[in-house]
């Protein structure tokens, strides 16, 4: 038996000539046994050790050479190939990793139309011997699988305990079936009974899988990795008040009211108190300008210095552009209302241009109000932030005074205009609330700004309350 290793998509296939079928695929779990006998595993160290069935002379690089020696063939194998791990490819497929399972899947709003089974048995089948197939003529066959809620992944593989497939593509959609994740085998027509495809880590919550071959298909296993984080600190609630609104204004939600000016032009800022005897520390949340261009959340504490400004300190100087929020770090309350703001003159602590300020604490609230969010790209301690999941956003009228009005949800994109996410009708009788739901958040890039504004108002002087919920996905 002559055996072929080369690298496809990233991984490490080892090809079996006669029949065109895989023998292995390496991918991202150590001391895992795969395929025919042959073991593989990665020392501590990180070399590979293999023993193969048979010779040394009759594995083949992929250039369809053979080695002279066991030790030609794991030079090959260290120097040439970029191994991250190993994982069976056999089925039924399984990881000791995190993985989608049966109850992961909306089955109701999946599609398997022309396909013969049940879709169920890809997720629990343990004797091979049940899955679906598609036997007709088409020349593109393919199953969508919906998940119930957003997914990272990053590894995706079927499997089939009865005759064979080829052909694959499989296609990893977001919200609105935006494409987020593609792996695409479509042109390989080897017939084979297993195959693992890995790319990097995307968001996801549907996975359109499809045949590019007029022949029979059938599948009995499928793998999908995908990870999350558990970190509670990823969660994010943002709630703010206006306490006076008036009619036929559009003001957003924080207690400085008018609308809410973004920073245009990265920035040092800087902040004051109202009250010359206050000394209480600040601890914040800044995004700023990082060395790559992008937006990077920082914390700071700072401790004030009455009216006199302080320069808000940031990592490596990196300058600002948003301020997310702050709070009394202190023991002691705070004497007077605090400022933060982008570099102007000031009176009494008190900017003298209230259009500078990014965020407000107020005396005995110790804490900022604002129901507005700039989404990092990165955190402070280098992870990415692939997206931001916006679960639900509410408001109402706090006095409760006999006047209708409007609440809005935007989201401006990273250098683009804003656009409304949604509108709540505000009543004097019950506060008002969108739930998008833990499976199907609305999903905002990094770098988006998030705010809430109140506008149509029929009366004066009305005070506002309004939030929202959201969390950081990040890699």
């Amino acid at each position: 038996m002559r055996y072929k290793i080369y690298t496809q998509g990233g991984f490490i296939r080892i090809i079996n000539p006669e029949d065109q079928n895989d023998i292995g695929i390496l991918l991202k779990d150590p001391d895992i046994r795969i395929g025919k006998g042959n073991t593989f595993s990665l020392t501590q160290a990180g070399k590979i050790k293999a023993d193969f069935v048979g010779k040394y002379e009759s594995v083949l690089d992929r250039d369809g050479n053979g080695f002279k020696d066991a030790e030609e063939c794991l030079t090959y194998l260290t120097n040439q190939i970029s191994l991250i791990g190993l994982i069976t490819p056999q089925s039924p497929l399984s990881s000791n990793l995190d993985v989608i399972y049966e109850k992961d899947i909306d089955w109701k709003n999946s599609d398997f139309l022309g396909w013969e089974g049940d879709p169920r048995d890809l997720f629990r089948n343990v004797n091979e011997s049940k899955g679906i197939f598609n036997d007709s003529i088409e020349a593109i066959k393919y199953f969508t699988l919906r998940l119930i809620r957003s997914r990272r992944g990053r590894s995706f593989g079927i499997g089939t305990g009865v005759g064979n497939f080829s052909n694959v593509r499989a296609v990893f959609l977001g919200s609105g079936d935006v494409e987020r994740g593609l792996l695409n085998f479509s042109e390989d027509n080897h017939k084979r009974n297993s195959l693992i495809y890995g790319a990097e880590e995307f968001v996801f919550n549907t996975i359109r899988v499809e045949f590019y071959t007029t022949d029979r298909i059938d599948v009995t296993n499928i793998f999908i990795e995908h990870t999350k984080s558990d970190r509670k600190q990823d969660y994010i609630l943002k709630f703010g008040i206006n306490p006076d609104v008036d009619a036929l204004q559009r003001e957003a939600i924080w207690p400085l009211g008018d609308r809410y000016i973004f920073t245009t032009i990265p920035q040092d800022y800087f902040i004051s108190s109202s009250n010359v005897d206050d000394i209480s520390v600040i601890r914040g949340e800044v995004i700023v300008i990082n060395n790559e261009g992008r937006y990077q959340r920082d914390i700071y504490e700072v401790q004030l210095n009455g009216n006199t400004p302080v320069k808000i300190p940031t990592t490596n100087n990196y300058l600002c552009i948003a301020s997310n929020r702050a709070f009394n770090n202190s023991s002691s309350a705070l004497q007077g209302n605090v400022y933060i703001y982008e570099n102007t003159p000031v009176s009494g602590g008190i900017p003298i241009d209230l259009g500078k300020v990014r965020s407000y604490i107020r005396i005995y609230k110790e804490q900022t109000e604002q129901a507005i969010y700039t989404v990092p790209e990165f955190l402070e301690d280098g992870r990415q932030v692939l997206l931001a999941e916006l679960y639900r956003w509410s408001g109402e009228l706090m006095n409760k005074q006999a006047v209708s009005g409007l609440l809005s949800l935007y989201v401006a994109p990273k250098d683009k205009v804003p656009r409304v996410q949604g509108n709540l009708g505000l009543s004097a009788s019950v506060a008002s609330k969108y739930d998008f739901g833990e499976n199907t958040p609305l999903e905002i890039q990094g770098g988006s700004d998030i705010y809430i504004e109140a506008s149509d108002l029929t009366a004066n002087d009305v005070q506002i309350q309004a939030s929202f919920v959201l969390r950081l996905v990040t890699s």
